[in-house]
């Protein structure tokens, strides 16, 4: 829903969504999930000095719930019911002193009951020294939240271990005391001691028409991030110890005798081997193995290259050309991240347009590049493809059109373990009225 009148902007939107019987193929475990979105904002915005001066502010909120029940109640791939709410107060100032120079100023505060609240300020400065010829500088201060989900996941990697014979060949040293070995769930968990990853960038930019059939677009920039929230890693084993503190090395129940304490840990360690380290506790004290989970680390640096060119070759017909460079860095508590990114990407599209008919064809390539989420570890080889579409605007108000993805069928994939990739096919009949 939104609302506007002149000088206020208002909107507010709800998402939902409901699975039930998601079945895990590695673990066979089946999961729940029944969740929502509600956000609300205001904005109101005016001019003032004959329009040289622009102002907005505004107001936000949201709320996220998750619940993973499953029908008779038990949560399945979160510990609890979980909710976060969130508000947010921005502004911005825009300032135009003299003909052709612009000046932007803004920032925006968040809060919520997750997370520190975060001042994020920006500035920008532009130039506009001939007719269609600009450049300009912008800064930027800005935060990314660790997703709920990455803060209370428990969520089940494969079958859970049955080590009731253990435990039984314990009993006379337990004394009544269980200990929970017939059941011991081996998790990816999330890290609740996680903290929002910190985005400082600046950017120079050019854009510009070099006679009248030529645009041209630059932007050079330079991010650092700090805190970054990690992919998901395994609980040890990486440059960074054991990175989620929240599961310690298992501590056998406080009512067991010492002598008892230490032949509980004994047998585990000989039963489970090197899988003893990561043997811990969950929330109520019971035996869990937390194979995965998140971590922030240290200090990145980006650096890039955008170049954008578009041409009016003839009356109907146009070319764009696009070129990427990407450049990363990790300067302090690294380790077995990449940034699942490739250092060269370009394209090429030439399209077609008169009367009734729009044709378009785009070559894209991408450099291979190294990937790592998860378990999904290696390389992504260098593709590229032919994309084309159609369409023709039969009368009002019918069109006709169609779009093929990677014409040449060439087998590829974009993402190390995700599908591979051929021809796809879409027609589509269009009535606009």
């Amino acid at each position: 829903m939104n609302v506007n009148t002149p000088q206020w902007n208002v909107s507010g939107s709800y998402t939902g969504e409901t699975d039930d019987r998601m079945v895990d193929l590695g673990s066979g475990s089946v999961s729940y999930i029944d969740s929502y979105r509600a956000a609300v904002e205001a904005q109101w915005h005016g001019t003032y000095a004959r329009d040289r001066v622009h102002v907005v502010a505004g107001l936000a909120a949201d709320t996220l719930s998750l619940d993973t029940a499953d029908p008779s109640g038990r949560q399945t791939i979160l510990p609890r019911p979980e909710r976060e709410r969130g508000h947010a107060v921005f502004g911005q100032w825009e300032f135009a002193p003299r003909p052709g120079w612009n000046l932007v100023a803004s920032a925006r505060w968040d809060d919520t009951d997750r997370s520190p609240s975060h001042l994020s300020p920006r500035m920008a400065v532009v130039w506009e020294f001939r007719p269609q010829q600009s450049v300009r500088a912008t800064y930027g201060n800005a935060f990314l939240r660790p997703t709920l989900v990455q803060r209370t996941l428990e969520s089940p990697v494969a079958p859970p271990l049955d080590l009731s014979a253990l435990e039984q060949s314990l009993a006379p040293l337990l004394g009544g005391v269980p200990l929970g070995l017939s059941n011991v769930p081996l998790l990816l968990a999330g890290n609740s001691g996680l903290v929002p990853e910190q985005v400082d960038g600046f950017e120079i930019g050019y854009r510009g028409t070099v006679g009248s059939r030529a645009a041209i677009n630059v932007v050079v920039y330079r991010n650092r991030l700090t805190n970054f929230v990690s992919q998901v890693l395994p609980q040890l084993g990486t440059p960074f110890g054991r990175i989620n503190p929240n599961y310690g090395p298992y501590r056998p129940p406080d009512s067991l005798s010492p002598a008892a304490s230490a032949a509980v840990l004994g047998a585990l360690q000989s039963a489970l081997g090197p899988n003893f380290a990561f043997l811990s506790n969950d929330l109520k004290g019971k035996p869990v193995l937390v194979l995965l989970s998140f971590t922030n680390f240290g200090e990145v640096r980006t650096q890039g290259l955008e170049l954008g060119v578009t041409m009016l070759v003839a009356r109907n017909v146009s070319v764009d050309a696009s070129y990427t460079f990407f450049d990363s860095d990790v300067i302090r508590g690294g380790g077995p991240l990449v940034p699942n990114a490739p250092r060269h990407s370009a394209s090429l599209a030439m399209t077609y347009t008169r009367n009734r008919v729009d044709l378009a064809a785009t070559v894209r390539y991408v450099n291979r590049f190294d990937w790592r989420d998860g378990f999904d570890v290696g390389e992504v080889p260098s593709y590229s493809v032919v994309d084309a579409t159609a369409s023709w605007r039969v009368r009002d108000p019918w069109t006709l059109a169609v779009d093929v993805s990677n014409a040449a069928n060439k087998a590829h994939f974009e993402t190390f373990g995700g599908n591979v990739l051929r021809r796809r096919a879409m027609a589509s009949v269009r009535y606009a009225w």
